[in-house]
């Protein structure tokens, strides 16, 4: 999580893999994601390396519109990693109605092994994901099972 409080840091070589979010910004953050040429590694990285140099060729935007919005909005947390989040980050890409963060890395690398790792704990959060789907499951079973038994009577 970066703060606006301290503006117009420079983070390179590092490796950012399995978070489910490469950024989450409080205020106006101005940092800058590369610097001489070397950016840093992105496990969600798409985009492509034509000449081989090690570098993407293409800029790789920190965060999605759902990103940007959960880091303003904590209750959308709830939708996190679900079909609605990825419908809202497929629609922004095709109509890019809804605000985002700026913050790009113009040169990301595209192989791991760079420098710093900065590792998510997607397995945790697994875990409590199935408990919740779980959770929800049973509560709509018996509020189903509930209306059933009132109106069938």
């Amino acid at each position: 999580m970066l703060y606006g409080s301290a503006p117009g840091n420079t983070f390179t070589a590092n490796d950012f893999t399995g978070n489910l979010a490469t950024l989450h910004t409080v205020g106006n953050v101005s940092e800058h994601w590369s610097s001489a040429g070397v950016g840093n590694y992105y496990s969600d990285y798409s985009g492509y390396d034509l000449d081989g140099d090690g570098r993407g060729d293409i800029p790789h935007k920190l965060q999605d519109s759902f990103e940007y919005l959960e880091g303003n909005h904590p209750l959308l947390r709830l939708y996190l990693k679900s079909a609605v989040a990825d419908a809202l980050v497929l629609a922004e890409r095709a109509f890019p109605l809804i605000p985002s963060s700026d913050q790009y890395d113009g040169e990301p690398l595209v192989r791991p092994g760079s420098g710093m790792r900065v590792e998510g704990s997607l397995a945790q959060l697994d875990r409590r994901g199935a408990t919740l789907a779980l959770l929800c499951s049973l509560l709509a079973l018996g509020v189903t099972s509930a209306a059933y038994w009132r109106f069938a009577r």
